[in-house]
């Protein structure tokens, strides 16, 4: 066996090339471990695959937008879709008459406005997360809110993912359509829509359930 006497290990090391690491946590949350030689106090910012991160602190896994979005999706008379930022307004929330505030997330500071009731669901944006364990309570707040001819709001941090598939889920339900059926409705109320593609295969499933049951 051949050894590699010290001085020819410090060789070694020189010749490799200093890397960026992204590291994504079991929450999403995403965070840049610098290179060796980085002066991270001196450069708190690190561009990697054009992501602007803050090395100060773990920051989400996503291109934060400063703009608020509060775009709407009116899916049926008593169902909505949006952002926390929607979930914010009060002008937004009165104007569409909001009576009922479902998070499909867990948004530490967001405070819900005390004169609308509202339930918390911690659901992660995880392809792994079983979405068929939130269904029973967040089917059956909708399902309170169109009973006493309210509306309800659900919605996660942008709108995109877990509230769209939620919704989706809920009209697969509600109305025993088929996925494809059920995601083309959302879609066109609100066309950002993207759960991940475990949320998508999760759907595709439920629907073999649902067609069980009829």
């Amino acid at each position: 066996m051949n050894w590699l006497s010290e001085s020819a290990l410090e060789n070694k090391k020189r010749e490799l090339k200093p890397t960026t690491t992204l590291i994504t946590r079991a929450d999403g949350v995403q965070y840049v471990e610098p290179r060796p030689n980085d002066n991270v106090a001196s450069n708190r910012r690190s561009r990697v695959n054009n992501l602007n991160l803050d090395l100060s602190s773990p920051g989400p896994g996503y291109v934060v937008d400063e703009k608020p979005d509060l775009h709407v999706g009116l899916i049926t008379e008593y169902l909505l879709m949006g952002s926390v930022d929607a979930a914010s307004d009060l002008d937004l929330l009165s104007k569409h008459r909001v009576s009922h505030i479902l998070s499909v997330a867990p948004l530490t500071n967001y405070e819900p406005p005390a004169q609308l009731e509202h339930l918390t669901l911690d659901i992660l944006d995880l392809p792994d997360t079983d979405l068929s364990v939130y269904f029973p309570d967040a089917f059956a707040f909708i399902d309170k809110a169109k009973a006493s001819d309210g509306r309800v709001l659900v919605h996660c941090n942008a709108g995109v993912s877990r509230s769209a598939a939620i919704t989706i889920a809920y009209l697969m339900n509600n109305m025993r359509i088929p996925y494809e059926a059920a995601w083309e409705i959302v879609r066109s109320k609100r066309p950002v829509i993207n759960p991940n593609i475990g949320f998508i295969l999760q759907l595709k499933n439920y629907e073999e359930k649902i067609k069980i049951q009829q």
